[in-house]
Protein backbone atom coordinates (compact mmCIF):
# COMPACT_ATOMS: atom_id res chain seq x y z
CA UNK A 1 0.00 0.00 0.00
CA UNK A 2 2.85 2.71 0.92
CA UNK A 3 4.74 1.44 -2.28
CA UNK A 4 1.12 2.26 -4.41
CA UNK A 5 1.13 5.56 -2.84
CA UNK A 6 4.59 6.25 -3.37
CA UNK A 7 4.61 5.52 -7.19
CA UNK A 8 1.63 8.22 -6.99
CA UNK A 9 3.03 10.90 -5.54
CA UNK A 10 5.66 10.48 -8.43
CA UNK A 11 3.56 10.66 -11.17
CA UNK A 12 1.97 13.72 -9.51
CA UNK A 13 5.31 15.38 -9.00
CA UNK A 14 6.61 14.58 -12.81
CA UNK A 15 3.36 16.23 -14.15
CA UNK A 16 3.45 19.16 -12.08
CA UNK A 17 7.22 19.77 -13.33
CA UNK A 18 5.82 18.95 -17.14
CA UNK A 19 3.26 21.66 -16.66
CA UNK A 20 5.60 24.21 -15.17
CA UNK A 21 8.75 23.28 -18.15
CA UNK A 22 5.52 23.65 -20.76
CA UNK A 23 6.03 26.68 -23.34
CA UNK A 24 3.78 29.39 -22.44
CA UNK A 25 2.82 32.11 -25.45
CA UNK A 26 4.04 35.36 -25.27
CA UNK A 27 2.79 38.68 -27.03
CA UNK A 28 5.11 41.05 -28.52
CA UNK A 29 4.61 44.85 -26.97
CA UNK A 30 7.38 47.13 -28.81
CA UNK A 31 7.62 50.74 -28.33
CA UNK A 32 5.86 52.40 -30.59
CA UNK A 33 4.71 49.44 -32.41
CA UNK A 34 8.19 48.48 -33.78
CA UNK A 35 9.51 45.43 -34.71
CA UNK A 36 11.21 43.29 -32.03
CA UNK A 37 15.25 42.56 -33.27
CA UNK A 38 15.77 38.56 -32.97
CA UNK A 39 19.24 37.66 -32.21
CA UNK A 40 22.20 34.87 -32.96
CA UNK A 41 22.76 32.38 -30.40
CA UNK A 42 26.36 32.55 -31.74
CA UNK A 43 27.29 35.97 -32.04
CA UNK A 44 24.28 37.82 -30.82
CA UNK A 45 23.68 39.97 -34.09
CA UNK A 46 20.38 40.58 -35.36
CA UNK A 47 19.00 37.97 -37.82
CA UNK A 48 15.87 38.70 -38.03
CA UNK A 49 12.70 41.45 -37.14
CA UNK A 50 9.49 40.02 -35.35
CA UNK A 51 6.33 42.70 -35.74
CA UNK A 52 4.43 43.96 -32.58
CA UNK A 53 1.77 41.90 -32.00
CA UNK A 54 3.33 39.01 -32.83
CA UNK A 55 2.37 35.16 -30.60
CA UNK A 56 5.64 32.94 -29.45
CA UNK A 57 6.32 30.57 -27.39
CA UNK A 58 9.52 30.82 -25.74
CA UNK A 59 11.79 27.66 -24.67
CA UNK A 60 12.11 28.25 -21.22
CA UNK A 61 15.35 25.30 -21.01
CA UNK A 62 17.47 27.61 -23.73
CA UNK A 63 15.61 31.00 -22.33
CA UNK A 64 17.98 33.23 -20.07
CA UNK A 65 16.76 36.25 -17.73
CA UNK A 66 17.02 38.90 -19.80
CA UNK A 67 16.54 37.16 -23.15
CA UNK A 68 13.79 34.64 -24.62
CA UNK A 69 14.64 31.91 -26.80
CA UNK A 70 12.03 31.93 -29.88
CA UNK A 71 11.61 31.16 -32.87
CA UNK A 72 10.07 33.04 -35.79
CA UNK A 73 9.76 32.28 -39.70
CA UNK A 74 12.05 29.24 -39.50
CA UNK A 75 14.95 31.29 -37.49
CA UNK A 76 15.68 31.07 -33.63
CA UNK A 77 17.45 33.62 -31.28
CA UNK A 78 16.93 35.42 -28.21
CA UNK A 79 14.48 37.98 -27.68
CA UNK A 80 14.63 40.37 -24.92
CA UNK A 81 12.01 39.55 -22.00
CA UNK A 82 11.12 43.49 -21.26
CA UNK A 83 9.30 43.74 -24.76
CA UNK A 84 7.00 39.92 -24.17
CA UNK A 85 4.04 39.96 -22.57
CA UNK A 86 2.22 36.54 -21.25
CA UNK A 87 -1.66 35.81 -22.97
CA UNK A 88 -3.87 33.57 -21.60
CA UNK A 89 -3.97 30.15 -23.81
CA UNK A 90 -7.49 31.00 -24.90
CA UNK A 91 -6.15 33.78 -27.00
CA UNK A 92 -3.55 32.05 -29.10
CA UNK A 93 -4.72 30.62 -32.24
CA UNK A 94 -3.50 27.32 -33.01
CA UNK A 95 -3.03 27.33 -36.66
CA UNK A 96 0.24 27.69 -38.67
CA UNK A 97 2.23 29.75 -39.91
CA UNK A 98 1.81 30.07 -44.26
CA UNK A 99 3.76 31.71 -46.83
CA UNK A 100 7.43 33.18 -47.91
CA UNK A 101 6.91 36.52 -48.90
CA UNK A 102 8.57 39.45 -47.31
CA UNK A 103 6.12 40.71 -45.40
CA UNK A 104 4.70 39.22 -41.71
CA UNK A 105 0.97 39.87 -41.40
CA UNK A 106 -0.57 38.29 -37.88
CA UNK A 107 -3.94 37.86 -37.26
CA UNK A 108 -5.50 37.70 -33.80
CA UNK A 109 -9.07 35.97 -32.76
CA UNK A 110 -8.96 36.12 -36.89
CA UNK A 111 -7.76 33.70 -39.43
CA UNK A 112 -5.85 34.51 -42.44
CA UNK A 113 -6.63 33.03 -45.80
CA UNK A 114 -4.23 33.56 -48.84
CA UNK A 115 -5.75 34.64 -52.18
CA UNK A 116 -5.72 32.28 -55.37
CA UNK A 117 -6.70 32.51 -58.89
CA UNK A 118 -10.34 34.86 -59.14
CA UNK A 119 -12.68 35.32 -56.91
CA UNK A 120 -11.26 31.84 -54.63
CA UNK A 121 -9.18 32.17 -51.17
CA UNK A 122 -7.29 29.37 -50.36
CA UNK A 123 -5.77 27.54 -46.48
CA UNK A 124 -6.61 29.58 -43.09
CA UNK A 125 -3.84 30.84 -41.52
CA UNK A 126 -2.76 32.28 -37.78
CA UNK A 127 -0.09 34.29 -39.85
CA UNK A 128 1.27 35.07 -43.26
CA UNK A 129 4.26 35.88 -44.99
CA UNK A 130 3.08 37.67 -48.21
CA UNK A 131 4.05 40.11 -51.05
CA UNK A 132 2.39 43.28 -51.77
CA UNK A 133 0.97 42.32 -54.66
CA UNK A 134 -1.01 39.15 -52.63
CA UNK A 135 -4.95 39.26 -51.50
CA UNK A 136 -5.46 38.00 -48.01
CA UNK A 137 -8.88 37.35 -46.60
CA UNK A 138 -9.01 38.38 -42.92
CA UNK A 139 -11.69 36.90 -41.11
CA UNK A 140 -12.92 37.09 -37.82
CA UNK A 141 -13.64 33.83 -35.45
CA UNK A 142 -16.85 35.69 -33.89
CA UNK A 143 -18.57 38.84 -34.98
CA UNK A 144 -15.98 41.65 -34.00
CA UNK A 145 -17.03 44.75 -32.21
CA UNK A 146 -14.45 46.41 -33.46
CA UNK A 147 -10.98 45.98 -35.38
CA UNK A 148 -7.27 47.16 -34.49
CA UNK A 149 -4.71 47.54 -37.20
CA UNK A 150 -1.12 47.72 -36.29
CA UNK A 151 -2.35 48.80 -32.58
CA UNK A 152 -5.22 51.25 -34.04
CA UNK A 153 -8.70 51.03 -32.95
CA UNK A 154 -11.06 51.72 -35.76
CA UNK A 155 -14.87 51.32 -35.02
CA UNK A 156 -17.35 50.97 -37.88
CA UNK A 157 -20.62 51.70 -36.93
CA UNK A 158 -24.05 49.89 -37.40
CA UNK A 159 -22.73 47.25 -39.19
CA UNK A 160 -19.36 45.58 -38.39
CA UNK A 161 -17.17 44.05 -41.43
CA UNK A 162 -16.71 40.59 -40.60
CA UNK A 163 -14.15 40.08 -42.99
CA UNK A 164 -11.59 42.47 -45.23
CA UNK A 165 -9.62 41.55 -47.90
CA UNK A 166 -5.99 43.24 -47.86
CA UNK A 167 -3.32 43.91 -50.66
CA UNK A 168 -0.63 46.32 -50.93
CA UNK A 169 0.89 45.01 -47.98
CA UNK A 170 4.37 47.67 -47.51
CA UNK A 171 5.46 46.49 -43.39
CA UNK A 172 4.81 43.96 -41.27
CA UNK A 173 1.29 44.02 -39.80
CA UNK A 174 -1.36 42.39 -36.73
CA UNK A 175 -4.52 42.75 -37.58
CA UNK A 176 -6.79 42.11 -34.57
CA UNK A 177 -10.71 41.77 -34.54
CA UNK A 178 -12.06 41.91 -30.83
CA UNK A 179 -15.20 40.56 -29.97
CA UNK A 180 -17.42 42.01 -27.45
CA UNK A 181 -16.91 42.30 -23.86
CA UNK A 182 -13.24 41.16 -24.37
CA UNK A 183 -10.09 43.46 -23.98
CA UNK A 184 -7.34 43.91 -26.82
CA UNK A 185 -4.41 41.94 -26.86
CA UNK A 186 -2.78 44.50 -29.39
CA UNK A 187 -4.02 48.14 -29.02
CA UNK A 188 -1.36 50.71 -27.64
CA UNK A 189 -2.43 52.82 -24.43
CA UNK A 190 -2.48 56.11 -24.74
CA UNK A 191 0.71 55.93 -21.71
CA UNK A 192 2.45 53.89 -24.44
CA UNK A 193 1.97 56.35 -27.19
CA UNK A 194 3.18 59.00 -25.15
CA UNK A 195 5.74 57.47 -23.62
CA UNK A 196 7.68 55.91 -27.04
CA UNK A 197 6.59 59.37 -28.80
CA UNK A 198 9.66 59.89 -31.51
CA UNK A 199 9.38 63.64 -32.65
CA UNK A 200 8.22 63.21 -36.17
CA UNK A 201 5.45 65.55 -37.76
CA UNK A 202 2.36 63.44 -37.49
CA UNK A 203 -0.53 64.46 -39.97
CA UNK A 204 -4.08 62.56 -40.84
CA UNK A 205 -5.21 63.15 -44.09
CA UNK A 206 -8.25 62.79 -46.08
CA UNK A 207 -8.46 62.39 -50.06
CA UNK A 208 -12.26 62.50 -51.16
CA UNK A 209 -13.37 62.26 -47.61
CA UNK A 210 -13.35 64.83 -44.48
CA UNK A 211 -12.11 64.48 -41.22
CA UNK A 212 -13.98 66.14 -37.69
CA UNK A 213 -13.24 65.98 -34.29
CA UNK A 214 -16.01 63.92 -31.68
CA UNK A 215 -17.00 64.35 -28.15
CA UNK A 216 -17.55 61.32 -25.92
CA UNK A 217 -20.38 59.96 -27.54
CA UNK A 218 -18.69 60.24 -30.90
CA UNK A 219 -20.81 63.15 -32.00
CA UNK A 220 -19.02 65.54 -34.13
CA UNK A 221 -18.28 69.35 -34.20
CA UNK A 222 -15.92 71.97 -35.22
CA UNK A 223 -16.34 71.69 -39.14
CA UNK A 224 -14.52 69.02 -41.23
CA UNK A 225 -10.93 68.99 -42.52
CA UNK A 226 -9.01 68.45 -45.40
CA UNK A 227 -6.24 67.81 -42.72
CA UNK A 228 -5.16 67.92 -38.95
CA UNK A 229 -2.01 68.07 -37.65
CA UNK A 230 -1.49 65.96 -33.83
CA UNK A 231 2.32 66.66 -33.89
CA UNK A 232 1.76 68.95 -30.51
CA UNK A 233 -0.68 69.27 -28.19
CA UNK A 234 -4.20 70.14 -29.94
CA UNK A 235 -7.50 71.39 -29.22
CA UNK A 236 -10.45 68.93 -29.94
CA UNK A 237 -13.14 71.15 -31.69
CA UNK A 238 -16.10 69.09 -30.58
CA UNK A 239 -15.37 69.42 -26.48
CA UNK A 240 -13.07 72.36 -26.57
CA UNK A 241 -10.45 70.61 -24.66
CA UNK A 242 -6.92 70.02 -25.04
CA UNK A 243 -5.52 66.89 -26.42
CA UNK A 244 -2.14 65.30 -26.22
CA UNK A 245 0.70 65.68 -29.08
CA UNK A 246 1.49 62.64 -30.61
CA UNK A 247 -2.47 61.10 -30.91
CA UNK A 248 -5.70 61.70 -32.42
CA UNK A 249 -9.16 60.58 -32.45
CA UNK A 250 -11.51 61.45 -35.14
CA UNK A 251 -14.22 60.62 -37.21
CA UNK A 252 -13.41 59.83 -41.14
CA UNK A 253 -16.52 60.45 -43.90
CA UNK A 254 -16.32 59.74 -47.70
CA UNK A 255 -17.08 62.66 -50.35
CA UNK A 256 -19.57 60.08 -52.22
CA UNK A 257 -19.63 61.82 -55.79
CA UNK A 258 -23.40 61.36 -57.24
CA UNK A 259 -23.80 57.83 -58.99
CA UNK A 260 -21.04 56.28 -57.56
CA UNK A 261 -20.27 53.92 -54.91
CA UNK A 262 -17.44 53.32 -52.66
CA UNK A 263 -15.03 50.37 -54.28
CA UNK A 264 -12.44 49.95 -51.26
CA UNK A 265 -10.50 52.10 -48.72
CA UNK A 266 -6.62 53.00 -49.10
CA UNK A 267 -5.06 53.34 -45.92
CA UNK A 268 -1.44 54.81 -46.95
CA UNK A 269 -0.78 52.13 -49.75
CA UNK A 270 -2.66 49.37 -47.99
CA UNK A 271 -5.79 48.80 -49.87
CA UNK A 272 -9.12 47.41 -47.69
CA UNK A 273 -12.24 45.85 -48.97
CA UNK A 274 -14.50 45.67 -46.24
CA UNK A 275 -16.97 43.14 -46.45
CA UNK A 276 -19.85 45.86 -45.23
CA UNK A 277 -20.75 48.95 -46.99
CA UNK A 278 -17.94 51.07 -45.15
CA UNK A 279 -18.72 55.08 -45.70
CA UNK A 280 -17.50 56.49 -42.87
CA UNK A 281 -15.24 55.31 -39.51
CA UNK A 282 -13.60 56.60 -36.26
CA UNK A 283 -10.48 55.64 -35.60
CA UNK A 284 -9.16 56.17 -32.11
CA UNK A 285 -5.43 56.91 -30.81
CA UNK A 286 -4.03 57.03 -34.42
CA UNK A 287 -0.30 57.73 -33.38
CA UNK A 288 1.52 57.58 -36.77
CA UNK A 289 0.66 59.88 -40.13
CA UNK A 290 -1.91 58.20 -42.02
CA UNK A 291 -3.88 59.01 -45.73
CA UNK A 292 -7.40 57.59 -45.90
CA UNK A 293 -8.98 57.92 -49.43
CA UNK A 294 -12.06 56.07 -50.14
CA UNK A 295 -11.42 54.53 -54.00
CA UNK A 296 -15.11 54.68 -56.11
CA UNK A 297 -16.00 53.04 -58.76
CA UNK A 298 -19.68 51.86 -60.66
CA UNK A 299 -22.93 53.04 -60.19
CA UNK A 300 -25.72 53.24 -57.64
CA UNK A 301 -28.93 51.86 -59.16
CA UNK A 302 -30.95 54.20 -56.81
CA UNK A 303 -28.61 57.47 -56.07
CA UNK A 304 -30.38 60.27 -53.28
CA UNK A 305 -32.22 62.55 -54.09
CA UNK A 306 -29.35 65.52 -54.13
CA UNK A 307 -28.46 68.96 -54.59
CA UNK A 308 -24.49 69.19 -54.03
CA UNK A 309 -23.20 65.12 -53.00
CA UNK A 310 -19.65 66.88 -51.78
CA UNK A 311 -21.04 68.23 -48.77
CA UNK A 312 -22.31 67.36 -45.49
CA UNK A 313 -25.13 68.42 -43.11
CA UNK A 314 -23.82 70.86 -40.70
CA UNK A 315 -26.93 72.96 -40.59
CA UNK A 316 -26.25 74.19 -36.86
CA UNK A 317 -28.82 72.74 -34.15
CA UNK A 318 -31.35 74.75 -32.52
CA UNK A 319 -32.08 71.98 -29.96
CA UNK A 320 -29.35 71.09 -27.87
CA UNK A 321 -31.44 68.44 -26.06
CA UNK A 322 -32.13 66.49 -29.06
CA UNK A 323 -31.25 63.17 -29.87
CA UNK A 324 -28.80 64.19 -32.75
CA UNK A 325 -27.55 67.20 -31.50
CA UNK A 326 -26.49 65.82 -27.73
CA UNK A 327 -23.53 68.25 -27.71
CA UNK A 328 -22.49 70.65 -24.56
CA UNK A 329 -21.10 73.01 -27.71
CA UNK A 330 -24.44 74.79 -28.94
CA UNK A 331 -22.38 76.03 -31.85
CA UNK A 332 -21.51 72.39 -32.60
CA UNK A 333 -22.77 70.55 -36.21
CA UNK A 334 -24.25 67.64 -35.98
CA UNK A 335 -22.03 64.84 -37.87
CA UNK A 336 -23.48 61.94 -36.20
CA UNK A 337 -23.97 59.61 -39.19
CA UNK A 338 -27.61 58.37 -40.34
CA UNK A 339 -29.02 55.09 -40.15
CA UNK A 340 -28.02 54.58 -43.55
CA UNK A 341 -25.55 54.79 -45.87
CA UNK A 342 -26.27 58.18 -47.77
CA UNK A 343 -25.19 61.52 -47.49
CA UNK A 344 -27.47 64.46 -46.13
CA UNK A 345 -27.24 66.91 -48.40
CA UNK A 346 -30.23 69.21 -47.92
CA UNK A 347 -29.83 72.56 -49.08
CA UNK A 348 -29.77 75.13 -45.64
CA UNK A 349 -32.74 78.60 -45.50
CA UNK A 350 -30.25 80.67 -46.75
CA UNK A 351 -29.18 81.82 -49.88
CA UNK A 352 -29.42 78.45 -51.35
CA UNK A 353 -31.21 77.05 -54.58
CA UNK A 354 -34.08 74.81 -54.16
CA UNK A 355 -33.44 71.85 -56.73
CA UNK A 356 -35.55 69.45 -55.66
CA UNK A 357 -37.14 67.95 -58.61
CA UNK A 358 -40.70 68.49 -59.76
CA UNK A 359 -42.91 65.82 -58.72
CA UNK A 360 -44.80 66.33 -61.49
CA UNK A 361 -43.66 63.34 -64.10
CA UNK A 362 -43.54 65.72 -66.96
CA UNK A 363 -41.74 69.29 -67.43
CA UNK A 364 -44.57 71.70 -68.02
CA UNK A 365 -43.32 74.24 -70.50
CA UNK A 366 -42.54 77.65 -69.32
CA UNK A 367 -45.34 80.58 -70.71
CA UNK A 368 -43.45 84.28 -71.13
CA UNK A 369 -45.55 87.17 -69.36
CA UNK A 370 -45.89 89.75 -72.30
CA UNK A 371 -48.62 91.48 -70.38
CA UNK A 372 -47.96 94.89 -71.00
CA UNK A 373 -46.56 97.46 -68.41
CA UNK A 374 -47.31 100.88 -67.41
CA UNK A 375 -44.65 102.35 -68.74
CA UNK A 376 -43.08 102.42 -72.54
CA UNK A 377 -43.63 98.95 -73.39
CA UNK A 378 -46.04 97.26 -76.27
CA UNK A 379 -48.25 94.81 -75.56
CA UNK A 380 -48.15 91.58 -77.19
CA UNK A 381 -49.79 89.59 -75.52
CA UNK A 382 -51.24 86.70 -77.83
CA UNK A 383 -55.52 87.05 -78.35
CA UNK A 384 -57.10 84.24 -76.65
CA UNK A 385 -59.02 83.45 -79.68
CA UNK A 386 -58.34 80.36 -81.99
CA UNK A 387 -58.05 82.85 -84.59
CA UNK A 388 -56.25 86.06 -84.74
CA UNK A 389 -58.51 89.43 -85.54
CA UNK A 390 -56.82 92.27 -86.86
CA UNK A 391 -56.07 94.60 -84.55
CA UNK A 392 -57.93 97.92 -83.89
CA UNK A 393 -55.87 101.03 -83.30
CA UNK A 394 -57.19 102.18 -80.26
CA UNK A 395 -56.65 106.12 -80.75
CA UNK A 396 -57.87 107.74 -77.57
CA UNK A 397 -55.31 109.45 -76.16
CA UNK A 398 -53.53 107.42 -73.86
CA UNK A 399 -51.88 108.68 -70.27
CA UNK A 400 -47.86 107.84 -71.95
CA UNK A 401 -46.11 107.43 -74.76
CA UNK A 402 -46.76 104.50 -75.68
CA UNK A 403 -49.48 102.76 -78.42
CA UNK A 404 -51.72 100.20 -76.98
CA UNK A 405 -51.57 97.29 -79.46
CA UNK A 406 -53.06 95.13 -77.87
CA UNK A 407 -55.04 92.79 -79.94
CA UNK A 408 -58.99 92.47 -80.03
CA UNK A 409 -60.90 89.53 -78.54
CA UNK A 410 -63.46 89.62 -80.90
CA UNK A 411 -63.20 87.58 -83.70
CA UNK A 412 -64.81 90.58 -85.73
CA UNK A 413 -63.52 93.90 -85.70
CA UNK A 414 -65.93 97.25 -85.75
CA UNK A 415 -66.13 99.45 -87.77
CA UNK A 416 -64.96 102.76 -85.79
CA UNK A 417 -67.58 105.61 -85.66
CA UNK A 418 -66.14 109.60 -85.18
CA UNK A 419 -67.27 111.44 -82.23
CA UNK A 420 -68.28 114.21 -83.56
CA UNK A 421 -68.91 116.05 -80.25
CA UNK A 422 -67.40 118.62 -79.39
CA UNK A 423 -63.84 118.60 -77.36
CA UNK A 424 -63.57 120.63 -74.06
CA UNK A 425 -59.69 120.74 -75.36
CA UNK A 426 -58.18 121.18 -78.66
CA UNK A 427 -57.84 117.81 -79.47
CA UNK A 428 -59.95 115.75 -81.39
CA UNK A 429 -61.85 113.26 -79.94
CA UNK A 430 -61.25 110.12 -81.68
CA UNK A 431 -62.97 108.15 -78.95
CA UNK A 432 -64.72 105.06 -80.55
CA UNK A 433 -68.63 104.15 -80.08
CA UNK A 434 -70.52 102.92 -77.02
CA UNK A 435 -70.11 99.48 -77.63
CA UNK A 436 -66.94 98.78 -77.22
CA UNK A 437 -65.06 95.90 -78.49
CA UNK A 438 -65.01 92.97 -75.78
CA UNK A 439 -62.03 92.53 -74.16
Amino acid sequence: MKYNRLIAFILVLIMLLCIGAAAETYRVETPNKGTLNLRSVKDNGIIGHIPNGTLLEPDPEKSTDSAAYVTYNGKSGYAKWEFLKRVETNDVSELPTGGDGDWFVGAIGAYIQPGLEGDAFGEQFGSYSCDSDQQLMITADKKPAYWVINGVRYDFEFDVPRSIVISGVEEDMTIEAVPKGTLPLTLLSAEDIQKYLTGDTLIAEAIHAKLCYINDKDYGAGGWYDTIDFTKEHKNLATNKKEPGGQLTARVRATIPKNKMISYWKFDGLMIDFETNVTQFIVRGLNVSKTYEPVFEGTISKPAETTDNNTYNTRPSTNNNSSDTNSSDSNSYNTRPTNNNSTNTRPSNNNSTNTRPNVSSTTPTPVPNTRPSTTNSTNTRPNVSSTTPTPVPNTRPSNNNSTNTRPNVSSTTPTPVPNTRPSTTNSTNTRPTATPPHR
